[in-house]
This record gives structure tokens, sequence and C-alpha cells, in this order.
């Protein structure tokens, strides 16, 4: 019975890996790739619908080296990370913040950007940094990196400020929230705010002495699709500096 009992488990065991293994080889089914298509400009949707960004470039290459397609899976940010713990997507991508709490519960490739924080607000504002936030609507994406600063960090030592997070927040909905003064700031990173402010007049961008971090592409704990991934980014840093320019510079 305990002979029948181990060789029971030594089949799942290489049952599982056979998983991984058949889930990232070369002409297998689609890659599912888990975002939440607004964090522009790392992935979000245009007009007809398709996912475009930094990002989505990136896994598009990515897969390509593996013989793959994608199949985009979209979800709030907030429940990204935890659709591809549980196997529910191979990979997540758009604009992810590597943290230590994070790469407890997924792995990470290399760093594929660095980030930083700024506000985004109207351009006749009275806000000049983080002290005049004081009796002010600050609007945060749930699950986000700054939601965790913004409520760990300022609401304790701003006083007054009121941290309000969403869980679905765009670029429309950044733009519409400000405009008619439902939010007297967002905070994002830096490209994302400086996208915004390219695209719509009227916005300026605050940068933020709140450090910085870096982004990185997401699957499972354990997915064959990490080494693949790894070594991609580690190998093709021209061609992700190329992406940089093409999403981050101001002609964008």
């Amino acid at each position: 019975m305990k002979k029948v009992f181990s060789s029971s488990l030594v089949a799942m065991a290489i049952g599982v890996f056979l998983f991984f293994l058949v889930s990232c080889s070369k002409k297998g089914p689609p890659l599912v790739v888990v975002t939440a298509g607004e964090s522009a400009p790392f992935s979000m949707l245009n007009e007809d619908g398709n996912f475009i960004g930094f990002d989505v470039d990136l896994i598009k290459m990515i897969a390509k080296s593996m013989g793959r397609e994608v199949e985009f899976k979209r979800l709030p940010f907030e429940k990204v990370l935890d659709a591809v713990r549980t196997k529910d997507g191979d990979i997540a991508i758009g604009g992810i913040s590597i943290t230590e709490d994070r790469a407890n519960i997924v792995k990470f490739s290399p760093p594929i950007h660095s980030g930083s924080f700024v506000l985004l607000l109207l351009e006749g504002a009275a806000i000049n940094g983080l002290e005049d936030l004081s009796g002010k609507m600050v609007g945060v994406r749930a699950g986000s990196l700054q939601e965790g600063v913004a409520k760990s960090t300022w609401e304790k030592n701003i006083r007054n400020i009121f941290v309000k997070s969403f869980p679905e927040l765009t670029g429309k909905d950044i733009v519409s929230k400000l405009q008619s003064s439902e939010l007297a700031a967002v905070v994002l990173d830096t490209d994302e705010g400086k996208y915004i402010a390219s695209k719509n007049s009227g916005f300026k961008i605050i940068p933020l002495d709140a450090g910085s971090f870096e982004m990185g592409i997401v699957t499972p704990i354990g997915s064959a699709c990490s080494d693949h991934i790894s070594k991609f980014v580690t190998e093709n840093r021209e061609e992700i500096a190329r992406l940089e320019v093409k999403w981050f510079s101001a002609k964008n």
C-alpha cells in the first residue's frame, strides 16, 4: 500500500512538471496573458479594443520567440497577480512593480523598466507637493504600489489627506475625475503621468520624492515560462531599450 501511495506521488509530481513544460513549449496553445489594460503606456486598449503598449509589445516578442500566440485576459489590476498565482493565467503584465511581498507569491522576470512616483493634476491647481494635499482627495489604483505607499505613509503623515482607491482607473477615468474636481490629484508612475499629460491639455505632473522601483513580467512560481522569459529579457536589452524609446518618448 505504501509503495502504491509513493508511486502515485511520483506520478503526480511528473504530471505537474509536464503540465508546466507543455504550457510553455513551442507549438503549444496560446499563452494566456493577464492584464488590466489601463496602465498607459504599459498596457492599454486602443480605440479598436486591442491591447497596445510597452509591456504588450514586449510580451508579443517573447511569445514569438517561443513560437506561441498570445491570448489576453483582462482583469482589474488588484486581481491580476492572484490570477497568475492560482494559474488562471500564464503571464501577467502591465507596469507591475517588483516588491518583496509580491515575489513571495509569484515569480518576476529581471527588471524590464524602472519607475518613480508623480502627482497628476490640473495645471491651475494650487498643489506643489505632498504638503499641499491636506484636506484633498487623492486617487490611486487599487492594488498598486502607489496605493500601498499612499495608505501606509501619507495617510499617517499628512493631516486630513483622503486617499481613494479605484478598482478600475483608466486614463479616461483619471482625466474625467480630475476635470470634474472629484479628485484633486492622482498618484501614478512617472511614465503614466507623463503619457496622460502629453495626450490631454491642461494637466501637469509633480515628481514626488517617494523612492523608485522596478517593474517585471510575472509568471506562476514553478512555471517553465519563467526561465525562457528571464533569458529573453537578459539577452535582448537593446530591443527592450528600443521599446522604451517608442513608448516613453514625448513623441509617442
